[in-house]
């Protein structure tokens, strides 16, 4: 126990600026109030009252506005980071940036865009000129690995599925080391959802659900998990394999033929993912209440996207109604 608390104070100041941070969160109203308004200037003049107040006054329409958004969420964790006694926290959201930016140096693309936990511009150039000898474990494991695949013919699409199962197994190693019982029930139940709809969209284009198996596979405690549906094969048969809460969530998805079924299960499972970062706000400090901030953090960057976004590409306001996370701030 004394260790446990010790942990947890070490904790304390990220925990108390996030105290400070958390009222700055944009709540369901605040998008309802953006959703409302018919002209892209008045979008834009209301963008002024968020964090975003800076781009809105430094550009405008003819910009990226997602990858302004997602620029700003990378800055948020990113400085949170710095205040982290365990930095494999925030780098949980980080990580998938890495990887597709791993990708584009493996592809010979010199420009990298996405945000990033680890590898840094000088590490994906050594990365593009096979020069591996810096690249830390685990990527200079995959990197090398998408390299020979590559020479041997390999196509793009397969790399697309290596890197995304070498993803999906950093997340679960890191929330292995940092031993947090929510952040690891979070990332389990999110890989899980990952790897069943891999393996269901397999099994709608008529594939064999072994050779996306063969990659995803070993996947830590997951591993008998993703065994069992393959062995089930139909997802229509897998009842009680997806467990729990997250299993009923599938089960009112599965029994439809529509080929966006799986697209659905995995916005329904986005959901039930929340309700189980949100248990973290009740914690005074310690690192379930920096990553709860960060899940909700990443929900206000997405419903952003979708409004804003969706608003200047003259998308129904009430079509993106329907695809709005619901915010607790």
């Amino acid at each position: 126990m004394a260790a446990l608390l010790e942990k947890a104070y070490s904790w304390g100041f990220v925990s108390g600026r996030v105290n400070v941070l958390e009222r700055g969160l944009l709540s369901q109203e605040f998008y309802q109030s953006l959703l409302a308004h018919q002209r892209t200037e008045d979008l834009l003049r209301h963008l002024q009252e968020t964090p975003l107040r800076d781009a809105v006054n430094a550009a405008g329409t003819w910009v990226d506005w997602s990858a302004i958004i997602d620029q700003h969420f990378y800055e948020q964790v990113a400085s949170l980071r710095k205040d982290c006694p365990d930095v494999r926290l925030p780098d949980l959201f980080l990580l998938q940036g890495d990887y597709q930016n791993l990708k584009r140096a493996l592809t010979q693309r010199s420009v990298y865009p996405f945000p990033h936990a680890v590898l840094t511009p000088e590490l994906l150039a050594a990365v593009a000129s096979h020069e591996l000898m810096s690249v830390p474990e685990p990527y200079k494991s995959v990197a090398q690995d998408a390299i020979e695949q590559l020479e041997a013919g390999k196509s793009v699409a397969e790399l697309d599925i290596k890197l995304d199962a070498a993803y999906l197994r950093h997340l679960l190693e890191s929330v292995e080391a940092l031993k947090v019982p929510l952040i690891t029930e979070y990332f389990e139940a999110y890989v899980l959802v990952r790897a069943a709809v891999v393996l269901w969209r397999s099994f709608l284009a008529g594939n064999s659900l072994s050779a996306p198996a063969a990659v995803l596979l070993p996947m830590k405690n997951l591993t008998q998990a993703i065994r069992d549906l393959v062995a089930a094969a139909d997802p229509k048969q897998w009842a009680g394999v997806i467990p729990g809460k997250l299993g009923e969530v599938f089960n009112a998805h599965v029994e439809s033929d529509d080929v966006d079924a799986a697209q659905r299960f995995e916005l329904g499972a986005n959901d039930y993912l929340a309700s189980i970062a949100r248990r973290g706000v009740g914690q005074v400090f310690g690192p379930e209440r920096i990553f709860s901030y960060i899940c909700e953090l990443a929900l206000q960057a997405y419903n952003l996207k979708v409004v804003v976004c969706g608003r200047l590409s003259k998308i129904d306001a009430d079509m993106l109604k329907r695809r709005l996370r619901k915010s607790h701030a």
